[in-house]
């Protein structure tokens, strides 16, 4: 699951944008922080197919808020090293 982490402005408190974080429901845990799923996605190889379902989400997040006309600050989003190393990547991000 997504969430959006407000990032604060810490001279005024105003709202300075948001960093995209992902947990996931554990049944034994409650929640499981993305540093323990992640280390897991790497040796299960779905780190990439999870970084691209986290960066799509993000992507149509912002869109729907600038289709309600929502004025958003910065949208912040963790890549991996592998992932940044995709050819693939810019093309993976939906235009705004």
């Amino acid at each position: 699951m997504l969430y959006d982490q407000p990032q604060l402005d810490w001279q005024t408190g105003s709202l300075a944008g948001v960093k995209v974080i992902v947990r996931c429901p554990s049944p034994e845990l409650a929640w499981v922080h993305g540093h323990r799923f992640i280390a897991i996605a790497e040796k299960t190889r779905l780190l990439l197919p999870l970084g691209k379902w986290i960066l799509e989400q993000a992507c149509g997040q912002y869109q729907q808020c600038l289709a309600a006309r929502l004025i958003l600050p910065n949208i912040a989003v963790n890549l991996s090293a592998r992932q940044l190393t995709q050819p693939t990547l810019i093309g993976s991000m939906s235009p705004l």
